[in-house]
């Protein structure tokens, strides 16, 4: 259970790749199928370095998206209903983002020292 529970990040940010970029009736986002295909090669190769790298970049991608739900709600003249659903919903997306992207980065991080270790008890 342990080794499928180390995958849920790469799992959802494919998941979610994939879910925005496809369109009705079967019409897929070609760079965004690209971005899929890179996620599901970093889930088969697991290599450290392109984790770090994929991680920080949906994380700065995470911000982006949170200027953009702040931008958005600011051009509501009234706080309605509408207006609470967008806020509601973007701070639930973001804040699982987030805690996906650093859940990744963490991840890798520590295999990066898990081999350091190894390395430096193989010396001695």
């Amino acid at each position: 259970m342990k080794p499928f529970l180390s995958f849920i990040p790469e799992i959802y940010f494919l998941t979610i790749i994939l879910l925005a970029g496809y369109t009705p009736p079967f019409s897929y986002n070609p760079t965004l199928f690209v971005l899929a295909l890179l996620v599901a090669a970093q889930l088969v190769l697991r290599n450290r370095v392109y984790g770090i790298l994929m991680a920080s970049a949906f994380f700065l991608t995470n911000i982006l998206f949170l200027a953009a739900v702040l931008s958005e709600f600011n051009e509501f003249i009234s706080i309605n209903k509408n207006a609470y659903q967008l806020i509601i919903i973007g701070s639930i997306i973001f804040l699982l983002n987030l805690l996906m992207s650093l859940a990744m980065f963490f991840k890798y991080v520590r295999m990066t020292r898990i081999k350091k270790f190894e390395k430096t008890e193989s010396i001695r």
